[in-house]
């Protein structure tokens, strides 16, 4: 148990580092994605905690944050309408009356949950389908 907190921690602390880096991305943003591609494969891999390529329900629960900060292009762990790339009305169903996304609501809301990632039901994501997921919400 102790293993996997400190797992858990080091991958958080590794992703926080990589989104605060100074240096510019090594890919390019283009509007049909707006994520770096090396970003969004350093996110799996931080997730895939057995490196089989996959990441399961359990890996997905424990490495929630790396998405979260994946999405959090300020750095200030709440997501706004310009991070987020939905539409007002989803937005607003996610955000509440305060117009943020903490990390806990957007957890909370349908369109994160594992099952509707896990787009083939075969109870583990791959990179394809954590992408989909990702640049549905990013910006």
């Amino acid at each position: 148990m102790r293993h996997g907190i400190r797992n858990g921690v080091v991958a958080f602390c590794l992703v926080v580092a990589a989104c605060q880096s100074s240096e510019p991305p090594s890919s390019a943003v283009t509007p049909t994605n707006p994520v770096p591609e090396e970003r969004l494969q350093s996110h799996f891999l931080t997730m895939d905690e057995d490196r089989d390529g996959f990441i399961s329900r359990p890996e997905y629960e424990r490495g929630r944050g790396a998405i979260f900060i994946a999405l959090d292009k300020d750095g200030n762990f709440r997501l706004t309408e310009d991070e987020l790339h939905l539409t007002p009305q989803a937005f607003d169903k996610i955000a509440g009356p305060d117009r943020v996304v903490e990390i806990g609501e957007l957890f909370q809301s349908a369109s994160a949950s594992f099952d509707e990632i896990d787009v083939n039901g075969d109870k583990r994501l791959s990179f394809p389908e954590f992408r989909k997921f990702i640049l549905h919400f990013g910006s």
